[in-house]
């Protein structure tokens, strides 16, 4: 299957709510459509990847309507970006191959001149920016450590819950039947 429309992945998304059996809950705002397309390219592996984590997400942060919000958050965490709120730099601008001017291909580097002080600037903004990759991944993985964490908490209150009602259920058969006079 090749890549969907805007309109196509709406329905796409839909589809496969449809057949997994839900009815009104999650829902989406046409944003987060808008945002799932975007951020998969209309690949249906992808918007299921989105999609899946994005689901996964709503569970455990008890999220019914998804907004762009969520979907750049996880679309980040699924692409392994860097989350542009957090920087404030246009990272998409700044890492597009046009933003290079291939007119350095010919440029003969030996002939350029730097002073002390420009090339200590340039070093410590170029050492902040990996310092801020750096920190951005952290961010990402302290997230989903919370998440897992969230998962594990639910999980572990469900099984407490069922093994709460597996004993009310045992110690109720141990007691014999009224009998009938």
């Amino acid at each position: 299957i090749g890549p969907l429309e805007p309109e196509e992945t709406r329905g796409y998304v839909l589809h496969r709510l449809k057949c997994a059996g839900a009815t009104d809950k999650p829902r989406f705002q046409e944003d987060a459509f808008v945002a799932i397309h975007r951020a998969s390219g209309g690949i249906p592996r992808r918007i299921n990847a989105i999609c899946d984590r994005l689901l996964l997400l709503g569970f455990l942060s008890e999220i019914e309507v998804f907004s762009q919000v969520e979907v750049d958050e996880v679309a980040a965490e699924v692409n392994d970006k860097p989350l542009n709120n957090i920087t404030g730099v246009d990272n998409e601008r700044l890492l597009a191959p046009a933003a290079i001017d291939e007119s350095f291909d010919d440029a003969d580097l030996a002939q350029l001149s730097v002073d002390e002080k420009t090339a200590s600037e340039v070093a410590q903004a170029i050492s902040g920016l990996q310092v801020r990759k750096n920190d951005e991944r952290l961010i990402r993985l302290e997230r989903s450590l919370l998440r897992l964490e969230r998962g594990h908490s639910i999980m572990l209150n469900l099984l407490q819950r069922l093994v709460n009602a597996a004993r009310v259920r045992s110690s109720d058969s141990d007691v014999p039947p009224p009998q009938d006079k």
